[in-house]
Order: C-alpha cells, then sequence, then structure tokens
C-alpha cells in the first residue's frame, strides 16, 4: 500500500456507534412538544398552538438534515 491509501482507509474509517440515548430523548421531546401543542389548540389558543408545532417542524427538519 501507498501513502495515498493510508490516508484514505484513516479518513473512511466509520464513526462510533451512538448510544441511542440521544435518539430517545428526542423522540421524548418532539412528543411533548406535539401534545402541548395540540392541548393549546384545543383550550382556544390556535393561533399560538399552530405557531409552535410549525416551529417544532422546521427546528425537527433542520436538525435531521444536520444543520
Amino acid at each position: 500500500m501507498d501513502d495515498f491509501h493510508l490516508w484514505e482507509r484513516e479518513f473512511g474509517a466509520s464513526e462510533p456507534a451512538e448510544s441511542g440515548r440521544g435518539r430517545g430523548e428526542a423522540l421524548l421531546a418532539g412528543a411533548l412538544t406535539v401534545t402541548g401543542c395540540t392541548a393549546l389548540i384545543v383550550l382556544g389558543g390556535t393561533a399560538a398552538g399552530v405557531a409552535g408545532l410549525v416551529l417544532a417542524g422546521v427546528i425537527a427538519v433542520l436538525w435531521r438534515c444536520g444543520l
């Protein structure tokens, strides 16, 4: 092997696997946000509930895209 293949292999190594804890916490936070916004809509705060759901959706999409 030449030096280029060694360098390429070094940067091609897989990243360590995550424990999965962050995914569960994110799912819980999302579920609580949706529940809270839905309750707000039911209790009469339609504009604030919808705004919360839209904002949470935008944040989730951007986070999933890695931005």
